[in-house]
């Protein structure tokens, strides 16, 4: 004889109880400041007018036309200008950004790609130059190729923020 049929399946699953999850957390500096304390900045690197030391900068192929700034009109410092070879630059891996004060100081002279940081600093450790001009060429097998030069106030009298950009150039971190 076979066996006799199974009873109906178990019941489902009883429901679970709710899960409640309290974070709490503590938001201080690496000196020991709670969050709260530290000043909003808005991105501007110098609120209060003091001189700049170091900036960061990031290369990214741009047009003049397509620079979005702080220091734009009001007769600023801020001058773009895209040179006769700017077209062939767009696709170029590599070019060279040379970045001079108007104190005659070379901040910065290299090869830099899309995306790359460029460090400006005095050799001295002194405060910048009140204005910085970046000249930007690019390499190819047979010339050198003038794209663009750029000038901006780093006094830190006038506005600079954050995400700033002048042509390739933009604003990192200060």
């Amino acid at each position: 004889p076979t066996p006799s049929p199974t009873p109906s399946p178990t019941p489902s699953p009883t429901p679970s109880p709710p899960c409640t999850v309290d974070v709490n957390i503590d938001c201080v500096t690496v000196d020991g400041v709670p969050c709260e304390n530290i000043p909003a900045t808005n991105g501007q690197c110098k609120p209060d007018s003091s001189p700049l030391t170091v900036l960061e900068l990031q290369y990214e192929y741009r047009k003049c036309d397509d620079s979005l700034n702080s220091q734009e009109g009001d007769g600023n410092l801020f001058q773009c200008v895209d040179k006769a070879d700017i077209d062939l630059c767009e696709n170029v891996e590599e070019v060279i950004v040379t970045c001079v004060g108007s104190n005659g100081v070379k901040y910065f002279e290299g090869g830099v790609g899309p995306g790359d940081i460029i460090p400006i600093a005095d050799p001295d450790n002194s405060i910048l130059s009140a204005e910085l001009t970046c000249s930007i060429d690019a390499l190819t097998q047979d010339a050198v190729l003038s794209c663009q030069t750029v000038t901006f106030d780093t006094s830190g009298t006038e506005d600079l923020v954050l995400r700033d950009t002048f042509g390739s150039i933009t604003l990192a971190s200060c």
